[in-house]
């Protein structure tokens, strides 16, 4: 990953977490197949037990979502 990209996902998971923890939002849509975002998701699940959809960004659907991201996540489409 390049810096650029590496600082979009600290920005995209330090949103979630914050705003989640402030209550800004009832249920998180996250696109993503990066299993860095797992533990911030299960965060925003186990802290204030808000709703965290996982999407696979995936053009081929085969290429399955890690395991890691669908036990974080309260459902995945």
């Amino acid at each position: 990953l390049s810096s650029a990209e590496k600082g979009t996902d600290v920005n995209l998971t330090t949103h979630l977490l914050v705003d989640g923890f402030e209550g800004d939002y009832e249920k998180a849509a996250v696109i993503t197949n990066d299993s860095d975002f797992a533990d911030s998701i299960r965060y925003v699940r186990d802290g204030p037990g808000l709703e965290v959809v996982l999407i696979n960004p995936a053009i081929d659907k085969r290429r399955l979502i890690t395991r890691e991201l669908k036990n974080a996540a309260t459902s995945t489409m």
